[in-house]
């Protein structure tokens, strides 16, 4: 369990790291658009509803740390910007998809091709590796700051880097006279685009609902059931049941059960599971004059290794 300070530093990592990520983004949704616009490449077009993805999956976590009470290894928490924001984004994409995909399948016809230049070339490898340095180094931030919000970003964005060699590879082949595959890579990129937004959509859904997902007093009655627990503070949770609910707790613990509070911990997380089945639980420890105990934080991939940053 980190301190105070630790805590603070690795929200403001996570938060710098989020913001130069949204301005690299930016700038590449930018230049794929007018760069795509000129050379008249669907493909490039085509990518940039991936970037876009990206851009407002990045927005909508970086909009989450207004909350800086859930834990970090939790997705944060969506309100009415983000909800709106997402139905934004399915608009953008319904409407710029489907006007990319008509003028690429006119482009699968032999209709018009795409001007392909070696400077077009080296600019969509220098977008492909901006995104895989990204991406790395996201992923590197959510390890070392446990963040659930970095983890599933950096994965998105390492996609991006992807498809970004993906349509390096495909201007490579128009260029030396394949002019076809500019519009036959198009449904595919649609296609992929689609899944992705799909299923960021189903992760983020949970975070959307903001009541209580289970009633606090029947998880406190759990709680307080184990042995060594003094005292449950009103403990909170949200997400959807029967699909991802997060389960958050902050105990008082008996002076005489401290040595234990690993143990006790676990029991917890132990019995609110048997109850509510796979749930995300943070427990969050406290002795008799209110201080948080300092409980061995487990390897990372044990999901009941989590702990919690501040309630207040």
């Amino acid at each position: 369990m980190l301190d105070s300070s630790s805590q603070c530093r690795a929200r403001r990592l996570n938060l710098l790291t989020l913001v130069l990520m949204l301005w690299a983004l930016l700038v590449m949704l930018t230049l794929k658009l007018l760069v795509g616009g000129a050379t008249h490449s669907v493909s490039i077009l085509a990518t940039a509803m991936h970037t876009l993805l990206c851009t407002f999956s990045t927005l909508i976590t970086l909009q989450g740390y207004r909350f800086p009470q859930y834990p970090r290894q939790f997705p944060p928490a969506h309100g009415l910007i983000e909800v709106a924001m997402s139905f934004l984004f399915w608009a953008l994409l319904g409407s710029g998809g489907l006007g990319i995909l008509w003028v690429g399948l006119l482009r699968w016809q032999g209709s018009g091709g795409a001007t392909v230049s070696l400077a077009l070339v080296q600019l969509v490898g220098l977008m492909g590796l901006v995104s895989f340095c990204f991406a790395f180094v996201e992923r590197y931030m959510a390890g070392v700051t446990r963040s659930a919000a970095l983890s599933g970003n950096a994965t998105l964005v390492l996609q991006e880097a992807w498809l970004n060699l993906l349509v390096l590879c495909s201007l490579l082949l128009v260029r030396y006279g394949y002019g076809q595959l500019d519009g036959i890579l198009v449904p595919c990129v649609l296609l992929f685009v689609v899944l992705n937004a799909w299923g960021w959509l189903s992760r983020q859904l949970p975070q959307m609902f903001r009541p209580q997902a289970i009633a606090p007093e029947a998880i406190a009655h759990i709680v307080q059931r184990t042995e060594g627990v003094l005292r449950c503070h009103p403990p909170r949770s949200r997400g959807l049941v029967g699909r991802q609910v997060h389960i958050e707790v902050q105990v008082l613990l008996h002076p005489e059960f401290e040595a234990l509070s690993s143990a006790v911990r676990q029991s917890i997380e132990t019995s609110l599971r048997h109850h509510y089945g796979s749930v995300e639980v943070a427990v969050e420890l406290l002795n008799a004059s209110g201080k948080p105990i300092l409980v061995p934080v487990a390897p990372r991939g044990d999901r009941q290794a989590l702990d919690f940053l501040d309630w207040n």
